[in-house]
C-alpha cells in the first residue's frame, strides 16, 4: 500500500513540474514584438486644417476643438489648438478612428464635453445668456498603419446657429 501511494504521490510531482514546464515554455515562445504591439501606439498622426468657403485665403476660427475616436466611439485623444503655428500630432495605435474638430467655440460660450464624456453624438450647447460664435467644424475618417506617419487634412466648414435678421 505504501509503495502505491508513494507512487502516486511522485507521478501527481512529476505532472505538476511537467505543465509548469509546458506553462513556462509557451510563455517564452511568444514572441518580444508580438507584446509590445499590444497597448502601445505606433503611429502617429499629424492633422493639418483648412477653410473651406467662398474666398481664398478664408481664416480659421479658433481655438480648434480636435477628438479622436475610436471605432467603439471612445476618445482616446483630444486637444485645443490656440493658433495656426501649433503643431497637431498624435501618437496612436494602428487602426480606424474618426477624427472630429470644432473650431471657434470658445469654452466660456460653450459648454465642451470632457474627454472621458465626449461621443461622436455629443451637443455642445451654449451656456445661457452667451452668443453663438463663428462655429466651423470638420469631421474625417482615417486609417493608420503600424510604424508610420499618416497625415490628414481637416477642411473646417462654417456653420450658421442662428440667424437674428434677414434683410
Amino acid at each position: 500500500m505504501t509503495n502505491i501511494s508513494t507512487l502516486l504521490a511522485t507521478f501527481k510531482v512529476s505532472h505538476f513540474f511537467l505543465l509548469a514546464i509546458t506553462l513556462v515554455t509557451f510563455i517564452s515562445c511568444v514572441s518580444d514584438k508580438e507584446e509590445i504591439n499590444i497597448n502601445i501606439p505606433n503611429s502617429t498622426l499629424n492633422i493639418h486644417t483648412r477653410s473651406v468657403g467662398n474666398t481664398t485665403g478664408e481664416k480659421i476660427s479658433y481655438p480648434i476643438y480636435i477628438y479622436v475616436f475610436d471605432n467603439a466611439g471612445h476618445c482616446v485623444e483630444q486637444t485645443v489648438v490656440t493658433s495656426e503655428a501649433q503643431p497637431i500630432s498624435f501618437l496612436l495605435q494602428e487602426g480606424t478612428f474618426n477624427v472630429y474638430a470644432l473650431a471657434g467655440a470658445e469654452g466660456e460660450n460653450y459648454e465642451l464635453p470632457a474627454k472621458e464624456s465626449v461621443s461622436p453624438k455629443s451637443t455642445i450647447p451654449l451656456k445661457i445668456g452667451m452668443h453663438h460664435a463663428d462655429l466651423m467644424t470638420a469631421n474625417n475618417v482615417v486609417t493608420l498603419k503600424q510604424d508610420e506617419t499618416n497625415t490628414l487634412t481637416l477642411s473646417l466648414t462654417r456653420r450658421v446657429m442662428m440667424l437674428k435678421e434677414v434683410d
